[in-house]
């Protein structure tokens, strides 16, 4: 990806971390969540993060990044409405090189 902008003028409470290009071109809005391993990521915020991401950016991709799992609520509201899921096993692969199919 190119142009990213982290959110350090934004107010501390948007919904998203990152926005950014991909290399062709794409618009690509990143929420980032570090959550203890035993708190899954609920539907709610999933739901905040899509209003964001495609209401307020009209992003090509929406990337939810999570270092733990997600509720079965909020893998299905991701898959419904298109938001790539990015969860910790995912994650691991994605640091150690793994290309990530939606930024291809």
């Amino acid at each position: 990806m190119v142009r990213a902008r982290a959110p350090e003028s934004w107010p501390p409470s948007t919904p998203w971390d990152v926005t950014a290009r991909a290399a062709d071109g794409r618009s690509v809005v990143a929420q980032c969540k570090s959550f203890a391993p035993y708190r899954p990521v609920w539907s709610g915020e999933l739901q905040k993060f899509l209003g964001a991401s495609h209401v307020q950016h009209t992003a090509d991709v929406a990337l939810f990044v999570a270092t733990t799992s997600l509720t079965p609520d909020a893998r299905a509201i991701a898959e419904t409405y298109g938001v790539t899921l990015v969860d910790r096993a995912h994650l691991e692969k994605w640091s150690a090189g793994v290309p990530l199919s939606a930024l291809q």
